[in-house]
């Protein structure tokens, strides 16, 4: 067959491949459109149909189990996740951890003098051991956040203050943590907020009395 007959069909294929859509690949070789349905269904631990198939999960483990409390039980522990993991992004921007942030707090909760011994800041305000609680004084002292002061009655005892530079980190921090924690009700109206308050210290006594006292079994 002679070769003028081959080209135009050559030329057929090379336009019919430019013009057919290709796929951008991502530098792992996936395709962007399916990197982007991955990132559609990607898992969401806080989502309220994970809630749903966990009870149903664990229905099917446990078939005479209360559905009302697994729900509740997995509701509460998917806030408290949220709010730590929320707390601890807003502390990690001031260079806090977790417990530097109590101690703190405590000492500005605490009201002037903003100065109280280790054993009243534990376990109130900050649940550490007392060899914590030395080794917490320390790092924070070397920052000129508090200072230790000599106790006025007990000769071998020692006061923790909170210096001046300690007492306007603490409270810009606890203002930052409090714009935070007002966004989790931002979609409660006024009356709302007081039901689900006083619902949950209903919650907070119910969970004291039968975790608090029951027996294991």
């Amino acid at each position: 067959m002679p070769s003028n007959t081959v080209r135009p069909r050559r030329r057929a294929s090379r336009a019919a491949a430019a013009a057919r859509p290709t796929a951008r690949r991502s530098s792992g070789g996936v395709p962007d459109a399916s990197r982007r349905r991955g990132a559609t269904a990607a898992f969401d631990p806080y989502s309220e149909s994970l809630i749903d198939s966990v009870v149903a999960e664990w229905g099917s483990v446990v078939p005479r189990q209360d559905a009302d409390a697994r729900e509740i039980a997995a509701i509460v522990m998917r806030i408290a996740m949220l709010l730590g993991r929320d707390t601890e992004r807003v502390l990690a921007r001031y260079g806090l951890l977790d417990t530097e942030f109590r101690l703190l707090g405590g000492l500005r909760r605490a009201g002037p003098p903003f100065c109280l011994s280790p054993s009243e800041l534990s376990p109130r305000y900050v649940p550490v051991t007392s060899g914590g609680m030395t080794g917490l004084i320390t790092r924070l002292a070397r920052r000129g956040l508090v200072r230790r002061k000599g106790h006025p009655v007990d000769g071998r005892g020692v006061l923790v203050e909170l210096t001046e530079a300690g007492r306007r980190l603490i409270e810009e921090v606890m203002a930052a943590v409090a714009r935070r924690e007002a966004l989790m009700v931002l979609e409660l109206r006024g009356a709302e907020r007081r039901v689900a308050a006083r619902l949950l210290r209903r919650l907070l006594r119910a969970a004291n009395a039968g975790l608090g006292m029951a027996p294991l079994g």
